[in-house]
Formats: C-alpha cells, sequence, structure tokens
C-alpha cells in the first residue's frame, strides 16, 4: 500500500448569488500541487486548474454536464500520482 498525504478540500462559495457553481479547493503542499496542476494540465482531457498559496482551485464555469465526473476522476488520478512529502517534511 502506498503512503498518501492528507488532503483537505473545501467547497469555495462564489461571491454571485446564487452560488450556481461552487469551486473546491484542495489544500496541498507546494510540490503534489504542482504535481497535480501538471498533470491534469498535460493530461487528456487538457484540465486547468488555479493555483492558491495553499493548494489548487477547481472552477466548474465552463463545464457542460457530466464533465464533472471526469473532473473529478482525472483529479482523484493526478493526486494518487502525486509525490507524497517525506514523514519527517510534514508538520
Amino acid at each position: 500500500a502506498s503512503a498518501r498525504a492528507t488532503v483537505s478540500v473545501q467547497r469555495w462559495g462564489q461571491d454571485a448569488h446564487p452560488d450556481f457553481a461552487p469551486r473546491v479547493h484542495v489544500e496541498l503542499d507546494p510540490g503534489r500541487a504542482s504535481a497535480v496542476i501538471s498533470e491534469l494540465w498535460n493530461g487528456e482531457p487538457r484540465i486547468a486548474v488555479r493555483r492558491t498559496g495553499s493548494g489548487v482551485l477547481v472552477d466548474p464555469m465552463t463545464l457542460e454536464a457530466g464533465e464533472g465526473r471526469i473532473v473529478a476522476t482525472r483529479l482523484r488520478v493526478a493526486l494518487d500520482n502525486a509525490p507524497v512529502p517525506a514523514q519527517s517534511a510534514v508538520r
């Protein structure tokens, strides 16, 4: 079994009302965030996410019906493939 770092996922609302396209923030260390962003951008289909100071932000604003499932699956794979920081580096 491979070790996994803890990932914190938060639902971020929009300033607009109603909150029709909630964003998801995935809190990761910078190295893992870079690996996730790279895998999503360079994979098929290409998925753009935004880097934040503490991870990545998934914004569903332009998704069409059914594409959310694709993004979720690709994100899970990217998280599984991203290197986990050494235990001594995790605080």
